[in-house]
């Protein structure tokens, strides 16, 4: 099963966490392809190609780079256009405000467009009605992520309730 895991893009400059991350790869070659790494902007990197060439070095050993709550913080498009990324994960609020009628559809469908011309796969985070998962798909987001599907649980009882389907 694949795991996920949020990293900070200043994370990503600091020497020490990326020796560190590298060496868990190299031991553990049979997590290529599960593990994922959901880059957040909290703050603004000064040197996103350092990040960028970070992201590419973790991409040849099999790491897949998301980038996290696109549409809040630092994030543009002119920033992670030097990224190569494999997911973009649109922000709740952004989609949110779609939804409510505050941002155009041609602003959220660029930025799709722009994940798929790359061959970047979009996730659509915050989907908890009928209408946001309808939207979503207005859009053209590859993926959801919200409490229309469930609360977030512990995993024996995310199985449990996986049986239940």
């Amino acid at each position: 099963m694949p795991v996920s895991f949020n990293c900070s893009a200043i994370l990503l400059t600091q020497s020490e966490f990326v020796d560190a991350l590298f060496a868990r790869l190299q031991k553990s070659r049979n997590l290529r392809g599960l593990v994922i790494m959901e880059i957040t902007e909290e703050n603004r990197v000064a040197n996103i190609k350092v990040v960028a060439e970070i992201c590419q070095m973790l991409g040849r050993y099999g790491l897949t780079v998301s980038i996290d709550d696109y549409g809040t913080g630092h994030s543009n498009l002119d920033r992670i256009a030097e990224i190569p990324f494999a997911e973009l994960k649109l922000d709740k609020e952004i989609f949110w405000a779609f939804c409510n009628d505050r941002v155009p559809i041609t602003v959220l469908g660029s930025i799709i467009d722009f994940c798929h011309m790359r061959g970047a796969k979009t996730v659509v985070e915050g989907i908890e009605t009928s209408l946001h998962l309808e939207k979503a798909r207005l859009l053209g987001a590859d993926q959801g992520q919200g409490f229309y599907w469930g609360r977030a649980m512990p995993p024996q009882y995310l199985v449990k309730h996986w049986r239940g389907f």
